[in-house]
């Protein structure tokens, strides 16, 4: 009987021991009520980056180049560019799927990156996850002089995501502040993200009038639309209204780029001219500009012939304006394609080719890696004048920040020499 008390009583001490190391952060003097960054704030950069290279290295400056969304961004280093998984953290969807808080998390990882003073990448353990995009530690400086910050642990204090990484350098102090948040339960750890619908009711709408601002939607908004497929690219495609909208007094055709997620094998059953209903959600003004997600219930109900504008090179001054459009341009003289060392490594099948006006001007035509119908470089012939149909859209490193996007080979001759 004693010798049962006493391991009753090193049980108890045990446990009490335990309950007192979990419960740390749970000391009222210790937890907040409202979200801070104390880790954040004590963390500092130890390792030197000067005259390093982050792809050569594992440590080194970057330059900015677009923030997909909360856990991922391009940047150029060096002379390459690369995209960049967040390591220790896994924030909502915000681009292919929408998600409570995604959109909050990406809007906040956009401000700290793009006012940054500088960005500085670390390494640690593998270089690349399977989709070849590189991870890290992203460290940033908001003004010059200041003490770097770890942006990966900021926005678990900032209860943007959860703690999603094993063994790391930095393990007790990102634990630390996953549970400091589950004490405070705030944002994804325990609250409704205000800018978010949750309502499964889909708004009977068209492309132009939600892109037009006339009304403001909640992240998340359902709404049921009947386009046209004006072109694939993969499986993802442009589209355009069925049915024209008054916005004061101009009567207009919405047209939109819809992101078709992966998994869904879209390209095998779209055809160009395709009449379809479908279930969705818009990414206004996101990190790719304005386009449509998480596609539902797509039903194909007619075909009809798609009609383009045929618009020469030389009156185009700014691309822009013509965004989430198809469009063909006539009278394009190509100088050649290039790949980064992303296409490269992640698909060696996808570049950019390279255009010109009569006027100079310079224009980026994108074979892209969702394309599943390719072009081959190698029919273009350098200063040959072609005429070139594609999709209009956004992307950081292009000419003016917007690219033709072609589609399908197999479904549209995109190319065609004059």
């Amino acid at each position: 009987m004693r010798k049962i008390k006493k391991y009753l009583i090193v049980l108890l001490l045990a446990l009490v021991l335990v309950l007192s190391a979990c419960n740390k952060t749970d000391d009222p003097e210790d937890t907040p009520l409202e979200l801070d960054t104390r880790y954040t704030d004590a963390l500092v950069l130890e390792t030197s980056f000067e005259g390093k290279e982050f792809i050569a290295n594992g440590i080194g400056e970057v330059t900015l180049g677009l923030c997909v969304d909360g856990d991922t961004v391009t940047v150029r280093s060096g002379s390459t560019n690369i995209t960049i998984r967040f390591l220790g953290i896994n924030t909502p969807e915000s681009t292919g799927k929408v998600e409570p808080w995604g959109k909050p998390a990406s809007t906040f990882t956009k401000e700290k990156l793009t006012n940054a003073n500088s960005i500085v990448l670390e390494a640690e353990g593998e270089r690349t996850d399977n989709n070849g995009r590189y991870l890290a530690w992203v460290w940033y400086q908001a003004e010059a002089g200041d003490q770097y910050r770890l942006l990966n642990l900021e926005i678990i204090e900032e209860a943007y995501s959860f703690f999603t990484m094993g063994s790391t350098k930095y393990h007790e102090t990102f634990i630390s502040a996953h549970y400091k948040n589950t004490s405070i339960k705030k944002r994804l750890y325990g609250e409704t993200d205000p800018s978010f619908s949750t309502s499964k009711v889909a708004l009977d709408s068209t492309i132009a009038y939600v892109l037009s601002g006339q009304e403001e939607y909640l992240t998340g908004t359902v709404f049921d639309l009947t386009v046209q497929v004006i072109r694939t690219v993969g499986d993802d495609f442009f589209v355009r209204d069925v049915l024209p909208t008054d916005i004061d007094g101009e009567v207009v055709y919405g047209d939109i780029f819809v992101f078709g997620f992966y998994g869904v094998s879209y390209y095998t059953y779209l055809n160009i001219g395709d009449i379809v209903t479908f279930k969705c959600k818009f990414d206004i003004n996101g990190n790719y500009g304005d386009q449509i997600t998480d596609i539902q219930e797509l039903r194909i109900t007619g075909s009809e012939e798609v009609v383009l504008d045929v618009i020469d090179s030389s009156e185009i001054t700014d691309l822009s304006v013509y965004k989430g459009e198809v469009i063909t341009i006539d009278n394009l003289i190509y100088k050649g394609f290039y790949q980064s060392q992303n296409d490269q490594e992640s698909n060696p099948e996808q570049y950019t080719l390279n255009f010109e006006s009569s006027t100079g001007k310079e224009f980026d035509v994108r074979i892209g890696n969702r394309l599943i119908s390719r072009y081959n470089v190698n029919d273009l012939v350098v200063d040959e004048v072609y005429m070139v149909t594609g999709g209009v859209s956004y992307y950081e490193f292009a000419s003016d920040s917007y690219q033709l996007m072609l589609g399908d080979k197999n479904k549209s001759n995109d190319i065609v020499l004059k």
